[in-house]
C-alpha cells in the first residue's frame, strides 16, 4: 500500500494486494449469481452536475483591472445554466466556494446600508443547490459570512466549521438532493479547520 493511502480506503480501491482473488473463484461467483438471479433489466439514470468555483464577486464579465471585457461572470454563467438545465436530464448545481469576496460588484455590500450580496442574490436567483464556505467567505469575519448564509436560498455547507467553544457545527456537514431519480449526496470540508 503507498504511503499516503489512509489504510481504511484500500478495500474499496483497485489495489493489486486486494485484487488477488483467483479467477476461477471469481467466474464461480458470476454464475453462481448469474443462476440465482432473476434477470435484472438494466436501467440507466442520468444526472448533470453543475460546478463553479472561485468567482471572487465576479457578477459581470468585465476584468475592471485590466480595463477590458472578460470571459467570466454570473451572466455568462447564467447563460450557460439555463442552457444546461433547457433538457431533460435533472441538474444540480453547486458552488466550491470564494463567491463573495472580490470584484468591484461585491463591495456593494459593505456601505453604510448593508445591501443584500449581490453574489447570493445572483445565486437565489439561479436556483444554487448548495455552496462550500470557500476560505475567502471568512474574510469580512462570521457576522458578514453570516448574513450572506441567511440571505441564501440554499444550504452553505463546511463540515468543518465549528464553534470553539463546544465543538458544534456551524455549517450544514452534507446534503442529499433528489436528481429525477437519483439521490446525490454531497458532503463538504474546507480545506481547513476553522473556529469561531
Amino acid at each position: 500500500m503507498g504511503p499516503n493511502l489512509d489504510p481504511r480506503f484500500a478495500r474499496v480501491l483497485a489495489f493489486p494486494p486486494y485484487m488477488r482473488t483467483s479467477r476461477i473463484a471469481s467466474l464461480a461467483s458470476l454464475l453462481v449469481f448469474a443462476i440465482a438471479c432473476p434477470a435484472i433489466a438494466a436501467e440507466q439514470a442520468r444526472v448533470t452536475i453543475l460546478h463553479t468555483t472561485d468567482l471572487h464577486g465576479a457578477l459581470t464579465s468585465w476584468d475592471y483591472a485590466a480595463g477590458r471585457a472578460s470571459n467570466r461572470g454570473m451572466v455568462k454563467l447564467a447563460t450557460l445554466i439555463r442552457a444546461a438545465r433547457a433538457g431533460d436530464v435533472p441538474t444540480i448545481l453547486v458552488d466550491a466556494g470564494d463567491a463573495i469576496e472580490g470584484g468591484v460588484e461585491a463591495a456593494y455590500r459593505m456601505g453604510p446600508q448593508r445591501r443584500p450580496d449581490p453574489m447570493i442574490t445572483a445565486m437565489n436567483a439561479l436556483g444554487y443547490d448548495a455552496m462550500v464556505a470557500g476560505n475567502h467567505e471568512f474574510d469580512y469575519g462570521w457576522n458578514m459570512l453570516e448574513r450572506a448564509r441567511k440571505a441564501s436560498r440554499f444550504p452553505w455547507l463546511g463540515a468543518n466549521v465549528v464553534r470553539a467553544r463546544d465543538g458544534r457545527s456551524l455549517l450544514v456537514p452534507s446534503i442529499v438532493k433528489l436528481a429525477g431519480p437519483l439521490r446525490i449526496g454531497v458532503h463538504a470540508r474546507k480545506h481547513e479547520h476553522e473556529a469561531f
